[in-house]
């Protein structure tokens, strides 16, 4: 019989938790919902919302339908803690659940460091990417260059004025720059050079759009992770990065998903989540 998860495994699976009243047995709120879908979905009342998307964050006191996963069975007037992933949004939210923990057996240790559900969520987010990451530094864009490997028509050519050899251009191409970063401070990791470059996808591509975009003269922490071996599995690599074949360079640090970017002024509590981040060396 499986075990059933912790609640910091809860925490991890789930971008929207909050604790609610049960309203309505095998009911939704939401249009065109199918039968199946209906028979395992339930309305609950937000009273708290503890971790949530900006979008969802002012939606305490609404009803949501949340289909279930399993586990205990509820009954209208139960009060739980419920773990969750947004599915439907319209004229009102349907999420589905991770899992639930009746209030009383859920410590929620693990989250509502605040009581702003949205900021919760971005310092999940931060220290999840700070665990991971290879080098976090505190530093300045001195400037923004088209790499020399560059594969993109018409933007580089090799020598004798002969164009470089491309790869087919994707239609989620990256138009991979540049941002050579002055280290003020080495917050975690090892790095001795006074600069570090850091290759950042330029273009805004749904595939790309959220991943952050360099400036000269930017200030604030940069929380970087190497490419991944072209060998490894899905598994094996940490999400928001790229192989070194689809960063078209070898030993690249690249800042790829919205949290890798810190405002300067974010520096004191990016310092405090690295040394209560699990496994990470701030050198």
């Amino acid at each position: 019989m499986p075990t059933s998860p912790s609640e910091e495994e809860l925490v991890q699976q789930s971008r929207f938790i909050f604790r609610g009243n049960v309203q309505k047995l095998k009911a939704a709120n939401v249009a065109d919902m199918d039968a199946k879908d209906k028979s395992k979905s339930i309305i609950v009342r937000l009273d708290e919302i503890i971790q949530a998307p900006e979008t969802f964050a002012n939606y305490t006191g609404r009803d949501v339908t949340v289909k279930l996963r399993g586990g205990k069975k509820l009954k209208v007037g139960d009060r739980a803690v419920f773990y969750t992933n947004g599915w439907i949004m319209g004229d009102n939210l349907a999420v589905e659940e991770v899992g639930h923990r009746p209030i009383e057996g859920a410590a929620l240790t693990f989250v509502a460091a605040t009581d702003d559900p949205a900021r919760n969520l971005a310092a999940r987010d931060v220290q999840e990417r700070l665990t991971s990451a290879d080098v976090v530094v505190t530093g300045r864009v001195a400037s923004i260059r088209i790499p020399e490997d560059a594969e993109e028509s018409g933007l580089v050519s090799s020598a004798l004025d002969k164009p470089a050899r491309r790869s087919p251009i994707s239609e989620h191409n990256p138009k991979w720059r540049e941002a050579v970063v002055e280290v003020a401070d080495v917050e975690k990791g090892a790095h001795a050079k006074k600069n570090i470059v850091v290759r950042f996808p330029s273009s805004d591509d749904v595939r790309w759009y959220k991943a952050p975009k360099f400036y000269p003269g930017q200030e604030g922490v940069f929380i970087l992770h190497k490419t991944q071996k072209v060998s490894a599995t899905a598994d094996e690599r940490a999400p928001a990065t790229v192989t070194d074949e689809e960063a078209e360079t070898t030993d690249a640090f690249t800042a790829l998903h919205p949290a890798d970017f810190q405002p300067l002024k974010q520096r004191e509590q990016v310092k405090t989540l690295i040394k209560t981040s699990p496994d990470t060396d701030n050198g």
